[in-house]
């Protein structure tokens, strides 16, 4: 203890205090600014993608056993009718392959195409539940994406328009009642028709919410994998404005440059670092040759050293993680930022990665100092 009590208060081991401490307060920092925006590309990718999935079974108890979905709402799958003056074709379907299996052509002065209320990909309309009850009949909503902004005019003009959908090869005119905003293509049918329908479907359509974009990309994959024989279409459909495009693209490259940075300076770090950590055991064993006079084993001393190094990398990352916390304190009191204070991942894997760096430092040393017969 009273060796322990002079390692600290040697000025040369304050410094190297300060020294790792400033280390780890950097680094600390920019992943911590890295884990922000990575956060809001999360939510902007949430906030502006779903996964569709129609299948040839039932999956929403499947489905629901991922405990990062947030919500799975059924849909009615309607099929384009016949007799729509007012939307007309223009594109491609494809399998589930991406193959192209049939097209449609474009009859020119139609205000709205199949592809403003289809999925990419897709050869349904996916028509959701009006939850507030406020369709009545036959009406319903066209579910208006970000991309389908530019038609809004256009798509009130068309207020009290029919448009012609089939179900199960029965035909039913609907009359267009308004617009309502969406995250995929669609449409909103009344609640008492949706009921009606939903349990005569042929096969079984979701859009399925998720509350971690990665999970999203995760689930498409393990049910294309998974489950082939059942899975007629599934994707990840994502639709952005053009503002919010922009939003992902500067979070996007703020991201990769800070991955950069924290990767720079981790090598520069941990080269100061293993330096600073090879004087210190250097310091340390002039201090400690004394010992070695007085009888006690080379291994007892390379013990205490690498126990009063190891100590000094504690101390130090304790002192970096308060004055963090008080840095993120002052950057969310006087800025737009919301930095979260603590990320234990974060925490962890520096302290451990440096603790390594240290243990590693510290054996290549003392087994290159022949003077006090370490083996």
């Amino acid at each position: 203890m009273i060796l322990v009590k002079g390692f600290f208060r040697s000025t040369k081991n304050k410094i190297y205090l300060l020294i790792f401490a400033i280390i780890f307060i950097v680094i600390l920092m920019l992943l911590n600014f890295s884990k922000f925006f990575n956060y809001l590309l999360n939510d902007l990718y949430i906030e502006n993608s779903n996964v569709l999935l129609i299948a040839s079974n039932d999956y929403k108890k499947k489905l629901e056993k991922y405990k990062s979905i947030e919500e799975v709402s059924n849909v009615v799958l309607f099929e384009r009718g016949e007799n729509s003056k007012i939307i007309s074709q223009q594109g491609y379907v494809l399998s589930k392959d991406g193959v192209v299996v049939d097209s449609y052509q474009n009859q020119e002065g139609t205000p709205l195409y199949w592809d403003d209320i289809i999925p990419a990909g897709f050869g349904n309309i996916f028509a959701t539940k009006d939850e507030k009850n406020e369709i009545v009949g036959n009406d319903l909503l066209i579910n208006m994406t970000d991309g389908l902004i530019y038609k809004e005019d256009i798509i009130n003009s068309l207020i009290g328009e029919e448009i012609s959908l089939k179900y199960n090869n029965q035909e039913y005119i609907f009359k267009i009642s308004g617009v309502t905003k969406s995250i995929s293509p669609g449409i909103t049918i009344s609640s008492s028709l949706f009921e009606e329908l939903i349990n005569k479907n042929i096969n079984y359509g979701y859009i399925i919410k998720e509350s971690k974009f990665e999970e999203a990309v995760k689930i498409e994959k393990d049910l294309k994998k998974g489950y082939k024989d059942d899975i007629i279409r599934v994707s990840n459909y994502e639709c952005y404005s053009e503002e919010t495009y922009k939003k992902i693209e500067s979070y996007e490259n703020t991201v990769s440059l800070i991955k950069v940075f924290v990767i720079f300076i981790i090598i520069i770090f941990l080269i100061i670092f293993f330096v600073c950590v090879s004087n210190l055991i250097s310091d340390e064993l002039k201090n400690l040759k004394y010992e070695i006079l007085f009888g006690f084993s080379a291994f007892r001393v390379c013990f205490q050293l690498i126990f009063e190094e190891f100590l000094l990398i504690i101390n130090s990352f304790i002192l970096s993680i308060l004055f963090s916390i008080i840095i993120t304190y002052f950057i969310n009191l006087h800025t737009e930022f919301s930095l979260n204070y603590l990320y234990i991942e974060n925490i962890v894997s520096v302290f451990f990665m440096f603790i390594l760096c240290a243990f590693f430092t510290s054996v290549l040393k003392l087994k290159n100092d022949d003077n006090y017969g370490y083996e």
